[in-house]
């Protein structure tokens, strides 16, 4: 590679993992309370937001479901949700969250239990991995909060 040139994207990620690692390229104008929408991560497709919202409207939303998308960094985004749905969504997860949130405290037991120091570095690179996605949980249910304020007339 010569001087000056950017590299490629490594072929091994997809795209949405060099947003994470590099942040979004872009900023919306308008973020209340300094928070950004869940969506300037990764994006749900059009029919993922579509199914999202649809599971919302008929109590299908499941907490696991959100946990996969936080552990992808590909939240939901509500800039097209109604009020129900937003207020659902941000239900389960908080949910999810909380069981996030027992499951890293069972973690840190077991990590003060633990003897050796490669147990305790598995235990340790979990936890990093747990902690992370509790801080997506965490961003994507204040900015979710934020839009439900809005649009519910909840100020």
């Amino acid at each position: 590679m010569r001087k000056g040139e950017s590299r490629p994207p490594s072929p091994a990620l997809p795209l949405h993992d060099a947003n994470i690692r590099h942040g979004p390229r872009h900023h919306s104008p308008s973020t209340t309370f300094g928070l950004t929408p869940a969506h300037l991560g990764s994006r749900l497709s059009k029919d993922d937001q579509a199914g999202i919202a649809e599971r919302s409207r008929t109590g299908k939303l499941q907490t696991n479901k959100a946990l996969e998308r936080a552990r992808a960094n590909t939240m939901f985004d509500s800039k097209d949700a109604a009020c129900v749905e937003i207020t659902n969504i941000i239900e389960v997860d908080t949910r999810a969250l909380g069981q996030e949130t027992e499951l890293l405290k069972s973690m840190q037991a077991v990590l003060k239990k633990s003897q050796t120091k490669e147990l305790q570095d598995q235990i340790n690179a979990e936890i990093v991995k747990v902690q992370q996605i509790d801080k997506r949980l965490e961003k994507t249910i204040l900015s979710l909060k934020n839009d439900e304020a809005v649009k519910c007339g909840l100020y």
